[in-house]
């Protein structure tokens, strides 16, 4: 995959550091955001037949193809699901979509579905795209591990001490939202931004990169969110941006093998014990790369300067 990045200082807010990234790599052809389709009301979004956990259908009546975004949240229907992968939905197109659900006590009457405002946290995000990049290698499509998905959530009800009668993933967020707001309530993205590379503590967790910097500014309040409730009980930051740099050349010069979309182009799936991750390309351009540092990973050298907290306000 090639890809030029421009890293530069973080805005740092307790265990979480956020490091902005730059590119001039090429845009896609136009396209809409899921919070832009909502919007405009032309994204519906509803249960395959009388319903199966691992797929909802997204319809797209407008004209523009509608980017949905891996680890986008969809609650409602007969449980919540989260997005697999990433996705263009065509214009005028019923598409059966691949979900994981994040409300395991609940499969009951359906109720309106709507798009949460909170992205999956990173780490389930993570665990959720290892186990459908597992799956794809298996030759059963982009299934994650969903036995998984639920264990991270039991693990965030309990380190949060978040309850939830349905162990949904959205009433963890409903219960933290002051802290949550608190971390990353007042964050911007910075003038033709096009991606986030995100470290918690001493360790870079992932990056979302988009082909837009617009794109970027849509699903920014969703992704911090997720990132803020993974830094709510780590320590403090402390990470420099050569550090980040060597997160993305192993990201990069990992070997990617090519599988159908499910939509608009083809993805790029990243798994090896270093970093997973998945790239939507459509049209030569990459709309949205999100990889993840596997836990297991070796410790990067991490030369350069550290961060000067004082120019951020904690």
């Amino acid at each position: 995959m090639q890809l030029d990045f421009v890293v530069k200082d973080p805005i740092v807010r307790g265990a979480l550091a956020l490091f902005p990234a730059f590119s001039d790599a090429p845009a896609a052809p136009q396209y809409l955001t899921g919070p832009e389709a909502e919007a405009a009301g032309v994204l519906h979004v509803s249960e395959q037949g009388s319903g199966a956990v691992p797929e909802l259908v997204v319809h797209n009546s407008g004209t523009e193809a509608v980017l949905l975004l891996e680890g986008e949240t969809l609650i409602g229907a007969k449980q919540n699901r989260t997005l697999n992968v990433s996705l263009l939905v065509p214009a005028g197109t019923h598409l059966p979509v691949p979900v994981s659900c994040v409300e395991a006590g609940r499969w009951g009457a359906p109720r309106a579905i709507a798009r949460s405002v909170r992205h999956a946290p990173s780490d389930l995000r993570r665990l959720k795209t290892r186990g459908v990049a597992e799956s794809r290698r298996a030759g059963s499509g982009p299934r994650s591990d969903q036995g998984a998905v639920w264990d991270r959530i039991a693990t965030y009800q309990r380190d949060l001490a978040a309850p939830s009668a349905t162990g949904a993933l959205e009433d963890v967020y409903g219960f933290v939202d002051n802290d949550v707001a608190h971390v990353v309530g007042e964050l911007t993205p910075l003038p033709d931004q096009r991606g986030v590379i995100l470290a918690i503590g001493d360790t870079v967790r992932g990056i979302d990169f988009f082909d837009k910097a617009s794109t970027l500014v849509a699903y920014w309040p969703g992704l911090v969110q997720g990132y803020a409730v993974d830094a709510l009980r780590a320590q403090r930051a402390d990470m420099t941006i050569a550090d980040t740099e060597a997160f993305i050349a192993q990201v990069l010069s990992a070997e990617a093998t090519t599988a159908d979309a499910v939509g608009l182009g083809q993805d790029l799936v990243i798994a090896n014990d270093a970093v997973t991750g998945n790239a939507l390309q459509w049209e030569d351009a990459v709309v949205h790369l999100a990889a993840f540092a596997s836990p297991t990973a070796p410790e990067q050298p991490r030369p350069g300067r550290r961060i000067d907290r004082s120019r951020w306000v904690d």
